[in-house]
Order: structure tokens, then sequence, then C-alpha cells
């Protein structure tokens, strides 16, 4: 069969490349060919014009000796119209020619001779120019007398320059004197100048001199300016026209094209002279007119050029790269279904009968292909529903038959080996009965093992708790009482190592049904995480609680298994996070109907080993097994009681970002409720906030109650702000609640001072009404337990307004004061300093730190503020915290109104 070959790109490339080589080979010659027409055609035009030359020399040179003879002729008289002289300067006269076509000049004495000479010579040349519309000119040095007469017709193109003074007489000594230097010269006779232009009319012009000596007497020049532009041809530009003597090796007709330096110098030697003719042109000028009379052969060799690349692209993009990856994908489809087909244990065989031929087989079928006759087993299939037993080498075959709907009479052939098929069949019944005695038998092993061990663990825990009890009550030596905790510890892990045993054995046998009920999981997962709070701060780690999900939300569910769940994932996390933060994420995806519980930390993540023990309990080593806090069975037991609830359980660790827990419940009969209780409208929260987490707790439960908050950093047309939430020791509001994650409960340091837990919304919220309700009772000076403490305060300092006034009076006494700059640097760092030690209890620093300020008060003189360091430093010695902190606090709001602006 004929395969037609694929165009490949790299052949198209090819293609492509030699057809713009072939434009560019074309283009060159095209250019080369106008190149050389162009060359030929300069040159053509340079030899006409060297002709044209030499015959202009030729006739001037007849013309030089008839003049001189006419002037020499003695017997010759010409009348003088005395009227037609007119002298321009005292060495100047213009004699005006009788027919007003050539003017002449004498440059010299006003002689009748030199008048008679001037009038000869332009009669004669009025013969020559007469007929000729050109600026010509002829000037005489007469040897006898020096005398230069000049015969022109420029007056008479120009009449502006009769009579008058101009280029004509005014370069007349320049003449003179380039006349007079050529005529010593002994060795030539004729001269030829240069090439020269008139720039104001664009007049090409050469000089020819002719010298002529007589005995007795100077050398009289004869000298034409003779203008060219009638003999310049259409193609060449006078500007680069140069006239120069020629060398000794040129002949007398060689045409030469030479090339100097960027430039290409045409040269033609001018028959009869010895002087030869160049023109000069650049390749800049050459390119340029080249390139613009070839403008349209080469825009269309460049559209070409285009037009091929863009076919080029077309075709490999639309018919090439689809056929290469169609070719690619039927390829690796054949591949695959090769490899299947080859690896499935059953025999495949594809025949066509029309043709008689195998369409497609594995291994196997070819083996029994020779010992079947596919027409008769069509036959008998066919009258059996397609399915027939035969038997082929002593083995009994089930062959299935499949018409094919692409093709006509084509079959497919399944081919199964009921003798093979019924070995397998008995090899993993036994497979799958050694499994469940293998289960059973760990359960059996399980259940004897708890209940051997698990009564004298119980009774050893419980005398080791009255061991404990005694030793705390009885105060006996500290080292006996940590030793019987740490084995009172590890007693109980192991009572829960055992408790975990005896639930995944429950949950493999299906011993345990799943009891479920409805409950709300944001007060479960709430509740749990503060009644084992203790356990993170025991750790030193901060914990983050997200609590998405309105604790009026009920989802179906089993609480004793959630709880489980949380206590394993909980324990291993806080095992394997050494310091930062444990975070849970409690969230409700509607898209999906499930309840999330995603725990991160930022510990040092989980070994290969460990994710092991998700597939199997105990199947990877434990890193510090001895420890008791991890357990070889965690991942596993957890993954069961998800798997209990209808849900998912997955881990992705890192060690670099900890470890992230995910539990998804379903909520399929959930009764979520989205709308929280507006517990807390109309109050208004300040936030000073710097953990970031934090920030992000508070304002999603204000938020969600109802209430307004705002940054302390941001600003509000709102003035009047009900309290302050804060996670330091801010405390320039009346009514502060500081941020604890520690705490699980709130705690009342005084009426307006609050500390509580941001983790669990119901304790903020109880925290913001008892500081209302605090913040109504004192409104309405009502009595509260904390009424005698803040009487005594209030009898010991000043009141608001006045301290207001002598505070402002401090600040301008302070302004003008010699110690600004040292209260500016040291007393802001001493009211930290106080800050600092009180949060440590450290009473010794807060003492000294209060007698130095209370120095710098006394040296400025604040008797206001001298009298409040005292009064600390009294309560420092009866270790009364809370007055310490409201005087610190009244310290520092005080330094901070006496501060100038900017600091």
């Amino acid at each position: 069969m004929y395969r037609q070959s694929i165009l490949k790109s790299t052949t198209l490339s090819r293609i492509f490349i030699a057809f713009i080589l072939l434009l560019i080979v074309m283009l060159s010659l095209s250019l080369y060919n106008y190149y050389h027409a162009w060359q030929q055609n300069r040159q053509t035009a340079l030899g006409s014009m060297a002709t044209r030359l030499a015959y202009q020399i030729e006739d001037y040179r007849y013309q030089a000796s008839h003049m001189y003879k006419l002037a020499n002729d003695k017997s010759v008289t010409v009348p003088i119209d005395q009227h037609a002289i007119t002298e321009v300067r005292h060495d100047v006269y213009w004699i005006s020619s009788t027919n007003q076509t050539i003017d002449s000049i004498v440059f010299g004495d006003n002689k009748e001779s030199n008048s008679i000479l001037a009038t000869k010579l332009a009669n004669y040349m009025e013969i020559v120019w007469g007929a000729r519309n050109e600026f010509n000119s002829m000037y005489y040095l007469n040897g006898q007398d020096n005398t230069l007469v000049l015969v022109t017709t420029h007056s008479i193109l120009k009449p502006e320059l009769r009579y008058k003074e101009s280029y004509l007489t005014l370069t007349a000594e320049e003449k003179r004197a380039d006349m007079l230097t050529q005529s010593t010269l002994l060795d030539r006779r004729e001269i030829i100048s240069n090439v020269q232009k008139y720039a104001p009319d664009n007049v090409f012009y050469y000089t020819y001199r002719l010298m002529f000596n007589s005995p007795g007497q100077l050398t009289s020049v004869i000298s034409f300016d003779i203008s060219i532009n009638s003999l310049i041809p259409f193609s060449l530009q006078g500007n680069n026209l140069t006239i120069n003597p020629r060398t000794s090796s040129t002949s007398n007709t060689e045409a030469l094209v030479t090339i100097a330096g960027t430039n290409l110098i045409f040269s033609q030697s001018i028959e009869g002279t010895n002087y030869q003719i160049h023109y000069r042109v650049s390749a800049k000028d050459i390119i340029i007119e080249i390139l613009s009379y070839n403008f349209w052969l080469i825009t269309c060799i460049l559209a070409v050029a285009l037009l091929a690349l863009l076919a080029t692209i077309f075709i490999r993009s639309r018919i090439i790269s689809p056929n290469t990856t169609m070719l690619r994908e039927l390829q690796f489809k054949e591949g695959v279904n090769n490899d299947i087909i080859n690896n499935i244990s059953y025999g495949i065989l594809v025949y066509d009968f029309n043709t008689n031929k195998k369409i497609l087989s594995n291994n196997i079928a070819n083996q029994l292909l020779p010992s079947m006759d596919l027409t008769h087993i069509k036959e008998m299939a066919t009258d059996n529903h397609d399915v027939i037993q035969v038997s082929i080498e002593n083995n009994v075959y089930e062959v299935i038959l499949i018409n094919s709907t692409m093709m006509e009479n084509a079959v497919l052939f399944i081919i199964v080996d009921k003798d093979k098929e019924v070995l397998t069949q008995k090899r993993q019944e036994l497979a799958t009965r050694e499994y469940q005695k293998n289960i059973l038998l760990r359960k059996i092993v399980f259940e004897n093992m708890i209940n051997e061990i698990s009564p004298s663990l119980k009774k050893i825990d419980a005398a080791m708790t009255h061991i404990a009890q005694s030793i705390h009550i009885e105060n006996l030596n500290h080292d006996i009482s940590q030793q019987v905790i740490e084995i009172e510890n590890h007693l109980h892990h192991i009572n829960n190592w055992f408790t975990n045993i005896e639930l995944l054995n429950q949950l493999e046998t299906q011993t345990d049904k799943l009891k479920t009920e409805k409950i709300s999981v944001s007060n479960l997962v709430s509740h749990y995480l503060r009644q084992n709070l203790s356990h993170f701060n025991h750790k030193g780690l901060d914990l983050y609680f997200y609590n998405n999900i309105n604790p009026d939300s009920l989802i179906e569910t089993s609480p004793t298994y959630l709880q489980n769940l949380l206590q394993l994932i909980l324990e291993y996390s806080i095992a394997t996070t050494s310091f930062g933060k444990v975070s849970v994420y409690l969230n409700y995806q509607s898209d999906q109907h499930v309840v999330s519980i995603s725990i991160k930390d930022s510990g040092i993540g989980l070994t290969n080993q460990e994710l092991n023990n998700l597939q199997n309990p105990f199947a990877g080593q434990i890193p510090n097994p001895a420890q008791f806090t991890r357990s070889g069975i965690t991942f596993y037991l957890c993954k069961l009681l998800t798997k209990k609830m209808n849900g998912m359980f997955s881990i992705k660790t890192s060690g670099t970002i900890g470890t992230h827990y995910e539990v998804t419940l379903p909520a399929m009969n959930a009764a979520i409720v989205n709308d929280y209780p507006t517990l807390l409208e109309d109050i208004y929260v300040r936030l000073n906030i710097h953990n970031l987490d934090i920030s992000r707790i508070v304002k999603s439960t204000l938020t969600h109650y109802g209430a307004e908050s705002l940054d302390i950093n941001e600003s509000s047309p709102h003035s009047d702000w009900d309290l302050l939430v804060t996670d330091n020791n801010e405390e320039g509001f009346k009514n502060i609640i500081k941020i604890n994650g520690r705490l699980p409960e709130i705690d009342i340091v005084s009426p307006n001072y609050i500390e509580a837990n941001a983790n669990f919304a119901d304790q903020l919220i109880d925290a913001i009404s008892l500081l209302i309700e605090n913040s109504e009772l004192q409104d309405n000076n009502s009595v509260s337990f904390f009424t005698e403490s803040l009487d005594n305060q209030e009898a010991s300092v000043i009141s608001s307004e006045s301290l207001e006034s002598t505070l402002c009076t401090y600040r301008s006494i302070l302004l003008n004061s010699d110690y600004k700059d040292l209260f500016i640097t040291t007393v802001p760092i001493d009211i930290n300093k106080l800050y600092n030690s009180d949060s440590v209890g450290d009473l010794t620093e807060l003492k000294n730190t209060a007698h130095r300020l209370k120095g710098v008060f006394a040296m400025l003189d604040f008797k206001c503020l001298h009298k409040l360091c005292e009064d600390l430093e009294r309560f420092i010695a009866d270790e009364n915290g809370l007055e310490i902190r409201n005087r610190i606090r009244e310290l520092d709001i005080s330094v901070k109104r006496l501060m100038p602006e900017g600091n």
C-alpha cells in the first residue's frame, strides 16, 4: 500500500530558505546588471563630453591664434567713438559694442591704441559669441604695455553690471597677476584650468589660456572663461567634474574607471591636449541611485519574501503541526493499545472475514490462532448468543464474539481460559479468607492484651494519682514529687494508648455502632479547646481559633468520635511543634455542604515514615517514641474515625512551614444558621492589636455580633468610643479589654480593665458586656466591689481638670527649659522600662526606675509628677499590683502630653 510521506517542518524551512536565497540571487543579478548599465552610461556620457570638449578647445586654440595676429596687425584700423568709452575708475574704461551684444573693458591707460585693440577684439568675439546666449569672457594681456583687456557677455546677460563696480572689474588685478605668473612658465604654452562654478547663476566653466612670445616684448596671454553647461550630458552632474593634467602613463584615448576610497572615478583623456576629464561619484550616491531606480523591484521581492514567510508560517501552524500532533497522538494511542492488549490475561483477536485478515491480536490469541477454526467458531457462537466454550489443546476456553459497528463482517474474539480463571478464583478466595483470619486474630490479640493489662493500669493510675495528691498536701521533696508526676503522666499516656487500640479494634470489626445526634460543632470545638488550653500554655504555643460557623448551627454527627478525633490530632500537632503557633479553622462550605476543620501548626513537619501510618497502623517508626506523646496508631485511627462519620481526613506537611491536618465532615441534613444575634449592637470599639491573627479573629467576632470597630491608627468622625481592645499594655482609654490567648476564663483586673481570650467569642462578648455594665454603674454613682479602692485613688491625685491645666503649664516650662533634650531622650525609655518590669514582676527594677524618674521631675520642678512617682514607690513597697499599674498608666499619659509634637 502506498503511504504518502508527511511534510516535515524542517523540509518546509529548507524550501523557504532556498526560495529566499533564489530571490536574493535574482535581486543581486538585477542590481549588478543595472550597475553595469549605469557604469557604461556614465563612461559613454563622459567620453562624449571629452570629445566635444576637445573640439571646443581646438576651436578656441585657433581663435586665440587668429586674435593674436589681429591684435598685432597695425594695418587694420578701427574707428573709435569717444562717446562709447565710459570711465569707471581712473584706470578702468568701459567700451560699449556697436551692436550691444558684447562689451569690452580696458584695465590700464586710456590710450587710443588700447581702445583700438579692445574694439578689434570685441568685434572679433562678436562673430564667435554673438549667436550664443552663454556667460563667456576673454582676457587679453598685451605684452607690449601690460594692458589687460576684458571682452565679456556678462554685462549683456546681466545689464545691472554695466558701467558699475562689479566682479568684472574687481577681480581684474587677480586675473592679471595670475596671467603674469603663468606667462613665465617656459615649458607650458597652453594651460587649461579645472572646472569652476559661478554659484549665483549655476554656471560651470573652465579657463583656457595661450601664451604668445614676440621678440622685444613680454609674453602676451589670451585667457578664455568658457561655459560648459551646454556640453554637460544630462546623466552627469557638473559638481562632480574635474579637469586635470594627464599622467605620462595614460594613453590619449584610454578610458579608466578607478576606485579612490569610497569614490568611483571615471577618467577620459581630452584629445589634442595633455589633460583628461574626471567624473567622481561617491559610493553613497551610487547606492542611493541604484536603490531609487530599483525601488519597485526591491519592494516586490520583499513582498514576495514576506508572502512566502507568511505562507510558511500558515502551513507550519495549520497543516504540519496538527498533522504531526495527530500522528504522535495516534502513535501514542497505538502503543498504549498494544501495551494494554498484550498485558490482558484474555486472548484478544479482531478478524475481518471479508478480506480474511487479522486486524489486531495479542500474544495469547496468536498462540491459539493456528488451532482455531474461526469460521466454524463464529457460526456456532452466533447460534448460542455469541458465547461458546471450545476445547483447544486439552484446555477449555470460552470464546465471546462481539460484532464491530465500524467495519462490516469484522468480529472481536475474546478468548478466556476457564481452567486458569477457576484457579485464580480459588486463590483469591484463599487470600480473602487469610486476610479475614488475620483481622480476626489481631482483634483477638488486642482484646486479650487490653483485658489483661487494662485493669492493672487503671489500678496503678489510681494509686499514683492518690500518691501525687498526698505529696502535694504533705509538701515532700520536690524531686520526688516531680518523678511521681512524671510517672503519672506516662501512665496516663499508656492508658490512652490502650484505649486507642481498643477503639481501633471496635472500628475495624464494626462492633461499635455509630451514634449520631444534632450538635453544634462550633460549641463542641470551642469547649474542647478551652478545656485543653493548658496543653498549649505548657508547651509555650499560641492558639488561634478561627470560628466561622454560627454556634446555633447544628449538624448530625457523633460527638464522641469528633472529640476523640480532635484529641488525637491536637496532641500530635502539639508534640511536633516546639515553638510558634497552632491555628484551628472551622468553616462551612455551602457549595459542597460540608464542614471542614483545619489544624495548622508551625512545627518541624512529619517524616515519610510517620505518613506511612496513615495507611496502616505502626507501619512507620515514630521519632522519640519513649515520650508517648504521639503514636503510630494515631493517623490510621483518625482516618477510620472520619470514615466512620462519612468524612475525609488528609495531611499536608513541610519541614519549613509545618503540618496541615484537614477533616471534612458531611452536613447534608444540617441546620445552618447564617445570621448572628446582634448582641453588641450600637457598641463602638477601638482596636490597637499588633498581632495579625488576633486582629482578624477580634474583627470577625465584633462584625458577626453587630459591633462597630476601627483600628486606632485610622481616622473616624465618631469620637465616643465605648472601649478599647488591645493586645499590649495600652491604657489610654477608660474601658480596656486586653487580649490574652492563654486565659481559659476572663480575668477582671479592675472594673474598667478586663483580660479575655479572643479565641472564644463568648468570652469576648461577656467581657464587653461586663465593661459596659460597670461603666454604666460608675456613671450612675453605683457602688461596686472596686468603689473603696477607687475613692482612695481619687483622694490621692488631683482632679482631671486641674491635671490638664497643670500639664499645659509643665509643657510650656519644658519647651523653654535647658533640660528639654534630656527629658525627650530619657523619660519615655524609663516609662517603657516601668511597663516591662511590671510585666515580669521585677519590683527592684521598678523601684530604681521610679526613683530615677522622680529625680528628673524634681529637677524640672514638676510637683504633680513628682507626687505620682512617690505614690508609685509606696505601692511598690506594698506590692500592690493594681495601684502600680494605675500609677504607671497615669505617668505614661502625662508624659505623652508633655512630649513636643513630632516626638
